[in-house]
């Protein structure tokens, strides 16, 4: 039986998309899924992906960050390196608006999935990824990799940066790592992404720590922050003013880093250099 012609306009799609959230049938839903699907496995899904995060509703909007996703884990490949800064540039420009038009938190979260997911892929093309970060957020600018003056103080773009941009960047990180957690770095294959996470190492403890220091931070933003050690770690972790009592924690992840090394090798590079730096906060 052949399949049906997958719709060629934007607002087809966008149709498709919001009528999965309608009442309907159990086969016109079945039928809409798999023809949304088709649509992400298109040669048009990156094109198609651009046009829907650029309309006003965050279901579309939704829709067009998951596809991102999708087009990167199976077709990354099929980008040059040009492309790949293009929709770095365009990642970064899509979640700096998403956070200033206050866009709901469904979308932040998958745009910053889409973010992390870029890193494991093109982690090469912007070795200083999470400090990259940081820059577009604190000037509200999606700079190119390899545009920005990496001698730049962090106390000098630490101003700039909201407790909804730190938040923002706690986002990217930690789905980094639970997307790394689930990769064997010993592999040879993967030799560059566990040299982009080592190069990565510093900026991501200044990062943790800022938010830990900033009054302008909330405490469950601070969570979020400390449980990017916990990556892999069934343990509860409950946020105390006390800083003796963020020492069980981290020695319960020490405990699992010798159990599981292979799986939580991210953990290992930044347990140490964290620790002296909330130390002195």
């Amino acid at each position: 039986m052949q399949e049906e012609l997958l719709p060629s306009e934007i607002e087809q799609v966008e149709s498709l998309i919001l009528s999965l959230y309608e009442p309907a049938s159990p086969s016109t839903i079945s039928k809409t899924q798999s023809t949304l699907s088709r649509l992400q496995s298109s040669p048009q899904a990156w094109s198609l992906a651009h046009h829907l995060l650029g309309r006003p509703d965050e279901k579309v909007k939704f829709f067009g960050a998951l596809t991102i996703i999708v087009k990167l884990n199976t077709e990354n490949s099929s980008l040059s390196d040009s492309d790949a800064v293009e929709l770095l540039v365009s990642l970064l420009g899509w979640y700096i608006g998403a956070l200033q038009h206050k866009t709901g938190l469904l979308v932040v979260r998958k745009l910053a999935s889409a973010l992390a997911t870029y890193f494991i892929y093109f982690h090469r093309l912007c070795t200083r990824y999470i400090f990259h970060l940081l820059v577009s957020l604190a000037s509200n600018r999606a700079w190119q990799p390899g545009t920005i003056d990496e001698s730049v103080d962090f106390n000098a773009i630490s101003e700039s940066l909201t407790g909804v941009h730190l938040h923002a960047a706690i986002l990217v990180m930690s789905n980094i790592l639970e997307d790394v957690t689930r990769i064997d770095l010993n592999a040879a294959s993967n030799v560059g992404l566990y040299d982009s996470v080592i190069a990565n190492t510093s900026d991501s403890v200044t990062l943790i720590a800022m938010c830990m220091s900033r009054d302008d931070v909330s405490p469950e933003v601070k969570q979020d922050a400390l449980r990017c050690l916990q990556v892999g770690d069934p343990v509860p972790f409950e946020f105390s003013k006390s800083r003796e009592a963020n020492w069980i924690p981290f020695s319960r992840g020490f405990h699992l880093l010798r159990r599981h090394q292979h799986e939580t090798a991210t953990l290992q590079i930044l347990y140490g250099p964290l620790l002296e730096a909330l130390s002195t906060h």
